[in-house]
């Protein structure tokens, strides 16, 4: 994902591919992603409303805020370096597009990119995160860990992902961070994992 593609997808209305049952891949018109991870933090302070308990809110909104307050701390700082005012009135998408605007060197855009690239990333894994599948029964290849506790919560190391939007699958390990990117990775993974399964089990992972 280039630079401006990224800003694109962040600040514009665009177009992306989805996959619908039985039909294929489909185009659909999506809003521009800052002003869905917004509507995502807006709907969670509706929802607290009258309370001072930030448990309270959906786990959803609690990230997007973070993710948006991130962002929008990043997006102003950078800004008011570039022009020297706050322009609090501003919305962050417009500074957003100043501030990459003004980049005309290669390290600059570079450094950009990755940067808005991944904010696009992690706001689609906030918004619709992938389907999930925890192999409590096997234990990473890797680092040989079999389950771990993410934010007071006990999940399996391994899960396989499948994106809703691509149906594209690939596997991670929760504890050392291995990844089988899909397709022979996959493969292979279910091989290994087959080998060390418990007699009688059936190992199934996604194409």
């Amino acid at each position: 994902m280039n630079l401006d593609h990224a800003l694109h997808q962040l600040t514009e209305t665009h177009y992306v591919q989805h996959h619908v049952q039985g039909e294929g891949m489909r185009s659909r018109a999506e809003a521009p992603l800052l002003q869905l991870l917004q509507d995502a933090r807006q709907a969670g302070g509706e929802q607290a409303r009258g309370t001072s308990r930030r448990s309270e809110k959906a786990p959803v909104a609690l990230d997007a805020l973070d993710l948006w307050m991130e962002i929008a701390e990043t997006v102003a700082t950078q800004y008011y370096l570039l022009t020297g005012r706050d322009d609090t009135r501003r919305p962050v998408i417009g500074k957003l597009r100043i501030w990459v605007g003004s980049m005309t060197k290669p390290r600059q855009q570079a450094n950009a990119e990755e940067l808005l690239a991944g904010w696009v990333q992690r706001i689609r894994a906030l918004l619709d995160p992938p389907r999930t599948i925890q192999l409590w029964e096997r234990p990473c290849p890797e680092c040989h860990a079999r389950e771990v506790t993410i934010s007071d919560r006990r999940t399996a190391a391994l899960h396989i992902l499948t994106d809703r939007m691509t149906q594209k699958s690939w596997a991670e390990c929760q504890v050392c961070h291995e990844t089988w990117p899909g397709g022979e990775a996959l493969v292979e993974l279910a091989e290994t994992l087959g080998r060390r399964a418990p007699s009688g089990t059936r190992l199934d992972l996604p194409a």
